[in-house]
């Protein structure tokens, strides 16, 4: 909604947030990957549902940067890039 100085407006579900960036948040531009981009030990935080054969049918995949594994992808209501409630994070598997 809103940057001004180090504060943010955000619009959620249930009405405006307002955020302070300090001097040392980290804030990182996400960009268009392909599947093969994906890597072994990388952590990815993965949107889906459960398919037929219960294996997770991805909708959308995000490669984190490394030491981000645990921070989650953004806040619940929130809109934009990191509105979706935060995933588990994973670790890609060979083979799979």
């Amino acid at each position: 909604e809103k940057v001004e100085g180090n504060g943010l407006t955000l619009r959620t579900q249930t009405g405006p947030a307002q955020a302070t960036l300090a001097p040392d948040t980290e804030v990182r531009l996400i960009v268009a990957a392909q599947a093969s981009d994906l890597k072994v030990g990388q952590t990815v935080t993965l949107t889906g549902a459960p398919g037929p054969d219960g294996a997770i049918q991805a909708r959308s995949v995000m490669i984190l940067p490394p030491g981000a594994a645990g921070q989650g992808a953004g806040a619940p209501g929130a809109t934009g890039s990191g509105g979706q409630r935060p995933s588990p994070t994973a670790t890609p598997t060979p083979g799979r």
